[in-house]
């Protein structure tokens, strides 16, 4: 924007530096304003009306023309937009439809002084008007638009005192009210733009004539002046049109007034000097386009996407009353440094500041009670936040991806929900304290890749952290959690590659999959009695984790849950356990001691795989499946006491147990699955019991310590390579094919 003076306020509106009298600066004719191609009988009116009012200029139907009386018409006649852009050289100014009214209050005026002091005051006018020309604006007036016409009745002859021309019709048009031009804003920006050309000639003009380059752009600069457009109420097209914000390549028009600001930014540059109000707003633009709003007093709600994409918009000022702001309202207003909103503002809509990438501050008033989704999305030079106590809801994502948000202050009161993403990205927050209050949701992924959170402390109400809440806070060291939490959703400390400790309270009941996924320097956990569900991977990666304590009423552990724990050397598991799941201890490197409770029913596939320290298993009584795999890879797994009731050992499930010597199964035993004990290598001997039916592929292959085997009577089928590279009567039987007994 230019350096030159702030435009002055409009309101109220500068009065018209007309000469008193109602004669013209320089001409020191009376002027009258006329349309081109009235008719006999409007131009009858409009003089008759001038009249009545001591002959004061007229406004008119469009095309307007301006002549001075005395002279000819037909010679003297300047289209209306030629004579508003002369009339910087006659120091005339200010709203040509009300200067009639200002005459006649100087023409009051005048008649109170004697005839030598209404000549110096008139001389005094012309000076001051001259003096004034550089620093009072031009302006015009767009009257309200008219109403959509009703259906048209038969047609009649016009009524006197009112007059129809070629390109506009007269309003008012009586003896008792002059007629107004029926300009439109489209055509205001028009007569704008030759304004601005006829200044930057004249500037170009002064500034060569002007000595040196110093000079000339003091003379360019001291030209410049404000241009005001004023629209009455209603909505007022400008003649540019508006993309579809979807993307479907419908087009609306660019409309201003009537609670529409979107309109404002207007296509194109050139607009430096324009300042619009309207009853609701006032608009200042500058060499990059709009630059500053003053929303009016009296406006409660800003529409969706008023002033969305003002790239150049860089200060608004909101109404006291201002309660609601829209949808979209300020988005990609990337010159938007500060706001301070009003005390009355209860909502600030989804997405209304995203990307204003330059707003470093905001001022949330006490009232406020609901930020929207992405409200604040992407502000990356947001520095600090501090809610009100007023505030109900953070929405999702609201303040995602602002990266040097560093401080947070959360409010103590009626804050019930933090949205899911709300936080996301804000790598530079160090801490966050949750005041006592409502709060009972932190929202998924509501603060996941802060990465420099060191410190987080709940409130006492909190009773869900969502998936992935915390995710990647790789600075976080360690948490303690309010009395009342129930649930610690998936992910919601993956990733916390610094979290040392976790204190978890009475009251929870589930931990989710993955939720301290990569935790590398977590070395205890104590799971408290209400803890009903662990959930996949919830610890695994957890490198650190050297001890385990499960609650007596635990009864699932979910796959992969602790898989990767690599200290991990001894688990005793609760006697209410029913399952463990898939891979839950998989390449637990370091594990030499399990103790399963009487009533496990199940061990999942890979449940122990890779647990190459342990070397002794007893599975107790109710024990059914061993899952595939479930010891595959136990090198140092010397012994196994099976149960009675098992029926089924999986595939590979005991696949490379080098250490294992002997095996005496159980009578329930029916299926020893393909390559059970492929590679037991240390396997020397086997029991089988009567009700064993089928010995899969592969079963014993490899067990080249296995001498000799007694099969039962029952037994139904041996598969192919079921004994291969077994040792039998001082012999390797590897071309033993099975078949069917």
């Amino acid at each position: 924007m230019s350096a030159a003076a702030a435009p002055p306020s409009t309101h109220p509106h500068p009065q018209p530096a007309v000469v008193p009298g109602g004669t013209d600066c320089v001409s020191n004719k009376r002027l009258k304003l006329t349309t081109a191609a009235a008719g006999a009988a409007g131009a009858a009116g409009a003089e008759g009306a001038a009249g009545a009012e001591g002959g004061e200029p007229v406004a008119s139907a469009a095309p307007l023309s301006v002549t001075a009386e005395g002279d000819s018409e037909a010679e003297h006649a300047v289209p209306f937009e030629r004579w508003l852009l002369q009339m910087g050289e006659g120091a005339v100014y200010g709203d040509l439809a009300h200067s009639d009214r200002a005459c006649v209050i100087w023409a009051r005026i005048l008649s109170f002084l004697p005839f030598e002091e209404q000549e110096a005051l008139r001389l005094e006018s012309v000076v001051l008007a001259k003096a004034m020309q550089l620093f009072m604006p031009v302006w015009v007036t767009v009257p309200p638009p008219p109403a959509a016409p009703p259906a048209a009745p038969p047609a009649a002859p016009p009524a006197a005192g009112k007059s129809k021309a070629s390109g506009g019709e007269l309003e008012g048009g009586s003896a008792d009210a002059p007629p107004r031009a029926n300009m439109t804003l489209a055509g205001a920006l028009a007569i704008f733009q030759r304004f601005r050309e006829r200044e930057a000639k004249a500037a170009a003009a002064k500034g060569a004539a002007a000595k040196g380059a110093a000079a000339k752009g003091a003379a360019a600069k001291a030209e410049k002046r404000w241009f005001e457009i004023r629209l009455g109420t209603g909505a007022h097209k400008t003649g540019f049109k508006l993309a579809n914000p979807l993307g479907s390549g419908v087009v609306s028009p660019g409309v201003v007034g009537g609670g529409d600001f979107r309109g404002l930014n207007l296509e194109g540059d050139g607009w430096d000097g324009l300042i619009i109000s309207t009853p609701d707003v006032r608009a200042v633009y500058g060499e990059e386009g709009l630059v500053s709003v003053k929303i009016l007093n009296g406006v409660q709600n800003i529409r969706a996407r008023a002033f969305k994409g003002c790239s150049s918009l860089a200060s608004v000022a909101f109404p006291d009353a201002l309660q609601t702001i829209g949808w979209e309202a300020f988005k990609g207003c990337s010159s938007l440094a500060s706001v301070s909103f009003p005390d009355a503002l209860q909502t600030i809509g989804a997405e209304a500041f995203e990307e204003c990438s330059s707003l470093a501050s905001v001022v949330f008033p006490d009232a406020l009670q609901t930020i929207g989704e992405r409200a604040f999305y992407g502000c990356s030079s947001l520095a600090s936040v501090a809610f009100p106590d007023a505030l109900q809801t953070i929405g999702p994502s609201a303040f995602s991806g602002c990266i040097r948000l560093a401080s947070v202050v959360f409010p103590g009161g009626a804050l019930q929900t933090i949205g899911s993403n709300a936080f996301y990205g804000c790598i530079r927050l160090a801490s966050v304290v949750f005041p006592g209050g409502a709060l009972q949701t932190i929202g998924s992924y509501a603060f996941s890749g802060c990465s420099s959170l060191a410190s987080v402390v709940f409130p006492g109400a909190l009773q869900t952290i969502g998936e992935g809440a915390f995710c990647g806070c790789s600075s976080l060291d360690s948490v303690a959690f309010p009395d009342a939490l129930q649930t610690i959703g998936d992910r919601a400390f993956s990733g916390c590659s610094s979290l040392a400790s976790v204190a978890f309270p009475d009251a929870l009941q589930t931990i989710g999959p993955s939720a301290f996924y990569g935790c590398i320097r977590l070395a205890s956990v104590v799971f408290p009695d209400a803890l009903q569900t662990i959930g996949e991977r919830a610890f695994s990666g957890c490198s650190s984790l050297a001890s385990v304590v499960f609650p007596d009423a635990f009864q699932t552990i979910g796959s992969n849950a602790f898989c990767g724990c690599i200290r991990l050397a001894s688990v005793v598991f609760p006697d209410a356990l029913q399952t463990i799941g898939y891979r839950a201890f998989c390449k637990c490197t370091n594990l030499r001691i399990v103790v399963f409770p009487d009533g496990l029913q199940a061990i999942g596939e890979r449940a122990f795989s890779g647990c190459r320290s342990l070397a002794s298993v007893v599975f107790p009584g109710a024990l059914q499946t061993i899952g595939d795999c479930a010891f595959s890879w136990c090198s140092s797994l010397a012994s196994v006491v099976f149960p009675s009731a098992l029926q089924t050992i999986g595939s590979y499930a005991f696949y490379r147990c080098r250490s294992l010597a002997s095996v005496v199964f159980p009578d329930a035993l029916q299926t020893i699955r393909s390559k059970a004990f492929y590679g037991c290598s240390s396997l020397a001997s086997v029991v089988f019991p009567d009700a064993l039916q089928t010995i899969g592929e592969e079963a014993f292959y490899g067990c080249s310590s296995l001498a000799s085997v007694a099969f039962p009577a029952g037994l139904q089928t041996i598969g192919e390579h079921a004994f291969s590279w077994c040792a039998f009567s001082g012999c390797v039987a590897d071309h033993w094919r099975g078949g069917i007994l």
